[in-house]
């Protein structure tokens, strides 16, 4: 088999977000390019040998029917590298209902645990439909990072008391999907440095924890890529999904995942969460609900307030009222991307 260029993907999760990381791995593979092959990295937070054993076979059957490249390793932190970063329940002051683990700073740990220049990292609520090599394509082998904007769009809205102020309009990005420059951490935000970075701000400053560290060390030092790479579900911008959702990552933020027993889909989110619906029966995930369509009302309702008040906001809500009158529509297109070929 020809040997091709090998582009690190790293991700983590415990065993109760295994169906998310299945998720990930499974449509980064499928959806990403010929011309690399991939090498999975899964920080292992207590996965059970039966979520790693059907990932593995999984990615098999892809790696068979398209001609894919692909190696697939699980690690687990050192005890003395999780003993440096703060406890769940430090890092839970004042943000109720967060949760926190050394999952919360898997990006950072990555430059201990991998060898080479440079890694992929994907959050463990992603589902891939544009794959990832576009992130590595983009990369000038020099910047730290490379990025999407985060719908927050600005640093100022994420930074610790103490820090020098920066221009209004300084960029923030989001970490859930990021190359990431292993060799510019090592050497300018190592494990230590983190470490110190956590002792000098407090908890409830830190916001979205490793995501608030980078954002503020990195003072720039990345670049920017299309949002459809990493399209956060936010409400602005799931309501450009229907435009966009071929050529798209999806990231699936909040608390409530689609994989949650008590996920409720919002009416923000109906196209996303029937995607996601799609996408598991595709790639034989199980545990996940198909959505029902509700609340356009609510949706109309606001669209109609904000008109009186904020008429650039109630655009937002028009597409997806929009959206949910073209729903039949997008159910098709969605059904036939997912039925092209035989379910994994």
């Amino acid at each position: 088999m020809k040997e091709l260029p090998t582009i690190t993907i790293a991700s983590c999760a415990n065993e109760a977000f295994a169906p998310g990381l299945l998720m990930a791995v499974l449509s980064s593979f499928y959806s990403s390019s010929d011309r690399y092959s991939y090498h999975y990295y899964i920080l292992d937070g207590g996965l059970s040998e039966i979520t790693k054993s059907e990932l593995r076979k999984k990615l098999d059957i892809i790696s068979s029917r398209h001609k894919k490249q692909y190696a697939l390793d699980f690690l687990v932190p050192s005890e003395q590298a999780v003993s440096q970063l703060p406890r769940s329940e430090e890092m839970a002051q004042n943000q109720p209902g967060r949760v926190s683990s050394w999952l919360a700073f898997a990006r950072l740990m990555l430059q201990n645990m991998i060898q080479g220049d440079f890694a992929i990292y994907i959050d463990s609520d992603v589902l891939c439909v544009g794959g990832l090599h576009h992130y590595y394509e983009a990369w000038d082998h020099k910047a730290a990072l490379v990025a999407v904007q985060d719908p927050m769009k600005y640093l100022k809205k994420d930074r610790p008391k103490g820090l020098p102020k920066l221009s209004p309009k300084h960029p923030y990005f989001n970490s859930g999907m990021v190359l990431m420059n292993l060799t510019w951490f090592r050497e300018y935000l190592s494990m230590a440095k983190v470490v110190e970075f956590l002792h000098t701000h407090p908890p409830d400053q830190i916001k979205f924890h490793d995501q608030t560290i980078m954002n503020n060390v990195l003072n720039g030092d990345f670049i920017l890529i299309d949002k459809i790479n990493n399209l956060v579900l936010s409400v602005d911008y799931a309501a450009e999904l229907g435009e966009c959702w071929k050529r798209s990552n999806l990231h699936y933020i909040g608390r409530s995942k689609p994989w949650g027993e008590t996920h409720h889909t919002s009416p923000t989110r109906i196209l996303a969460d029937y995607i996601y619906w799609r996408a598991a029966e595709f790639y034989g995930i199980s545990g996940i609900k198909e959505p029902k369509v509700n609340g356009v009302g609510k949706i109309k309702a606001k669209a109609f307030w904000y008109n009186l008040v904020k008429p650039k906001r109630a655009l937002v809500y028009k597409k997806h009222y929009q959206m949910h009158d073209n729903f039949e529509q997008y159910r098709s297109e969605v059904d036939m991307h997912f039925n092209a070929e035989p379910k994994i």
